[in-house]
Parts: C-alpha cells; structure tokens; sequence
C-alpha cells in the first residue's frame, strides 16, 4: 500500500533506476555514501564529460529530495540526502 516513485538514473547501466518509497531512497548502483557509480567505459577523451552529465543527472534528481531522505544503496552503510550533499566528493563540487 505504499506509493513507489520511479526515478530514471541512467548510468551505471542503462535502465537503472533509483526507488523512492516515503522517506527512503534505494539507489542500487547509483549513490553509494560519498561515492557514485563506476560508470561504463567510454570513448577515450569523452569519460570526463559523460561523469560531468551524469552528476548534473544526479544533482537534478536525487539532491533535490528532502534532506532527511535516506539514501539505501545496493550495498555499502546508509546516508541521507543532507549527508550526501554534503560529504560526497563528487556531489558537493
């Protein structure tokens, strides 16, 4: 009986997908605390600009979420959004 809000994060794989249920966030792959995916490989001298897309992705969908939201990755400890904005080198640029 709980609502499941689908956000499409591609990235990591193409159909990945991030799952927002009430106050929780299942990043599988995506966000790990201080982390994010290991991005597929990509054409030499393009990588730099493909992370550059996805962190503004990342930015655009996930950070906007509440602050308290906890962010549950496919493996690795929990964080939440506030931490996330905060602390992850990748995100807090």
């Amino acid at each position: 009986g709980l609502p499941v809000k689908v956000l499409h994060t591609p990235g990591h794989t193409p159909g990945s997908s991030c799952f927002l249920i009430g106050g929780y966030l299942f990043s599988g792959d995506t966000l790990f605390k201080n982390d994010i995916c290991k991005l597929p490989d990509v054409a030499p001298g393009k990588a730099a600009g493909a992370q550059r897309r996805f962190v503004r992705m990342l930015k655009d969908k996930l950070l906007v979420l509440d602050d308290a939201t906890r962010v549950c990755p496919g493996h690795g400890p929990v964080s939440t959004i506030a931490e996330e904005k905060r602390g992850n080198p990748f995100l807090s640029k």
